[in-house]
């Protein structure tokens, strides 16, 4: 007898309450489903009062937000800087962890270096 006859043979022969009839919705019975995170828009000024929405998550890093916002400037991003409530906000805050909420504002500041005096 060949090894797949074999293997068969033991397949069909398993008792019938042995054979699993659960479903993955029996698995997870009970349980909650996490919620996704509701995203909402964050308004991005600069010292020209140009405006840019951004869509985000609250725990999207500030850092993926300034990143965004200085490809469309097309600027370097550690030039950037993100001012929210009169501080300055980190890389790895989130609009969560610093309290923001739909249709707040954040300061964009361009650094500058050099310039002349006159």
């Amino acid at each position: 007898m060949s090894l797949w006859a074999t293997a068969l043979q033991l397949v069909s022969h398993r008792p019938f309450q042995e054979q699993s009839t659960a479903r993955m919705s029996d698995e997870h019975s009970g349980e909650t489903k996490p919620k996704f995170e509701e995203a909402f828009h964050i308004v991005v000024k600069d010292q020209a009062n140009s405006e840019i929405q951004f869509k985000v998550k609250p725990s999207t890093k500030f850092g993926k937000i300034m990143a965004s916002y200085a490809a469309n400037r097309s600027i370097d991003q550690k030039s950037v800087r993100f001012l929210y409530d009169g501080r300055t906000l980190q890389s790895e805050e989130t609009p969560a962890s610093v309290g923001m909420e739909s249709e707040d504002v954040v300061d964009a500041v361009i650094e500058q270096i050099g310039g002349s005096e006159w």
